[in-house]
């Protein structure tokens, strides 16, 4: 509460800490006291994540027509916002199975199938459950109402690419692993100074050691056009590593440490696991 009271002296309010607040209020069984504080903060932005706690509400108290109607009330004021869609319907799937989301999305594409917020819904839906064909067919419908300078294209594209990564982990399938690389390769030739695409695919390209030589040219192009880039400098690192170029890797990821670290940013596993992997092929190859 106090923390609440905080982050409203900023502006607002933090999303996250009304998040941890409404939880508290839920799991010690103030449900007068949620109910209450929702119905004074209802006209906000904060709605979506209002309706879902009071959806929980009444869920606890065994009312579950109520908890539908708010989940609903949840998901239609979310609007194309996807993470906080996705947070939103892991809640719901958690609570309730995924009837109530299917409901919802049958619901809304029947009255307008080019809907994008239903469309987005399904697809968050079908990733969660891990039927990759499935969402990846929702995605293709909504990439066909975007254009490809809006930035929902983009977040799609990219969406759409890493299901076709997750989709070959799951199984194998080397065609998902190619229609990955096809879809960041597209991207690249549409938005060519998307630095980050470039990273990207060199990294998708390095960890399933495709292309080695590309992906290095790519990851060069990434870092020199975001010089004290450390996710940059670290997937460059990685593919000269896996290239032989030990002691150039190790001074990259050197780098990419002390880059991290300047930014008062944790330095990420990874790094260090290439940096041990850049120092212990060294060592074999002296």
């Amino acid at each position: 509460s106090k923390a609440w009271e905080l982050s409203r002296e900023q502006g607002p309010g933090d999303p996250r800490t009304l998040d941890y607040y409404l939880e508290t209020l839920l799991l010690s069984k103030s449900y007068n006291k949620l109910l209450a504080f929702a119905a004074e903060h209802i006209d906000t932005p904060f709605a979506p994540i209002l309706y879902t706690y009071i959806a929980q509400t009444h869920l606890e108290l065994g009312q579950k027509e109520k908890a539908a109607q708010n989940f609903f009330t949840a998901m239609d004021k979310t609007g194309t916002n996807l993470d906080l869609m996705g947070g939103i319907i892991s809640v719901i799937v958690e609570k309730t199975g995924p009837d109530t989301i299917v409901q919802w999305c049958q619901n809304k594409l029947s009255r307008n199938p080019k809907s994008i917020e239903g469309l987005l819904a399904a697809i968050t839906l079908h990733e969660k459950l891990g039927q990759y064909n499935q969402a990846l067919g929702y995605i293709d419908t909504c990439l066909e109402l975007l254009d490809p300078k809006q930035s929902q294209w983009l977040m799609l594209s990219l969406k759409k690419a890493n299901m076709y990564t997750m989709a070959y982990a799951q199984t194998a399938d080397e065609e998902y692993l190619n229609q990955s690389i096809a879809m960041m390769e597209q991207i690249i030739e549409i938005m060519p100074y998307n630095y980050t695409a470039m990273n990207n695919l060199a990294y998708l390209l390095a960890n399933n050691n495709q292309q080695l030589d590309k992906a290095l040219s790519y990851a060069r192009k990434a870092c020199q056009n975001n010089l004290g880039n450390p996710v940059f400098l670290d997937t460059y690192a990685f593919i000269q590593c896996l290239l032989g170029e030990y002691k150039d890797a190790y001074t990259s990821l050197l780098r990419a440490i002390q880059l991290h670290e300047a930014r008062n940013e944790a330095v990420p596993w990874e790094v260090y696991k290439h940096l041990g992997m850049a120092q212990e092929l060294s060592l074999i190859h002296i």
